[in-house]
């Protein structure tokens, strides 16, 4: 259980992506002062968070509704997933000067959506949901854990931008790209696997 939990959290975590989000944090609340700062990256973690949930709670009957199957959750997450992950494999220095049209506060965009919780975010907690491999209360607890994690790295954000700077950001962004490519091709194959009923099971 305590191994499935931390599997989950950390997958969840690469999901929320804080670390490749920092330079976005850094740039476009720069102006702020630092308990402003603080207080826009936690009403923006909330939002994020609030998103998640109404779409775990009323997403999944919704799809229902339009007959979406479990392996269309699982293949569409996994595109989204890989697309993500090649993203972050291929990502470049943050430019500062992209984010100069953000004049005023960010209120729930840019940053809580899509930025901490995106379309990938939410169809793989979908999935995870649907599938029904792990029980729903310890996803909920995967996502609540990752959240605090990430809301951590972000509070802190302008010290860690200093302490590894934009290339050691850079690579823990590769990194977890290439974890969350893997688990992209997992979430793919399983999907392919239910779908045609060949047989193949791939481990959560």
């Amino acid at each position: 259980m305590l191994h499935s939990l931390f599997r989950l959290t950390l997958l969840f975590y690469a999901l929320f992506n804080s670390l490749g989000s920092l330079p976005v944090f850094v740039a476009l609340l720069k102006k702020f002062s630092f308990r402003k700062q603080q207080r826009i990256i936690l009403r923006e973690c909330i939002f994020a968070l609030l998103t998640l949930i109404l779409f775990i709670t009323f997403g999944q009957g919704f799809f229902r509704l339009l007959e979406i199957s479990l392996p269309a959750f699982q293949l569409t997450g996994g595109i989204l997933l890989g697309s993500l992950a090649i993203n972050m494999m291929k990502a470049l220095p943050s430019q500062e000067e992209t984010f100069d049209q953000y004049e005023d506060e960010p209120i729930f965009y840019p940053l809580a959506f899509p930025v901490i919780t995106g379309p990938a975010t939410i169809t793989s907690t979908l999935g995870h949901m649907e599938e029904g491999i792990f029980p729903k209360e310890l996803v909920l607890g995967a996502i609540v854990l990752a959240w605090g994690f990430s809301l951590i790295t972000l509070f802190f954000s302008s010290s860690i931008n200093r302490l590894f700077g934009k290339m050691g950001l850079l690579a823990l962004e590769r990194l977890f790209g290439i974890s969350l490519a893997l688990m992209a091709g997992n979430l793919m194959l399983k999907a392919i696997s239910t779908a045609f009923n060949i047989g193949y099971y791939v481990m959560a």
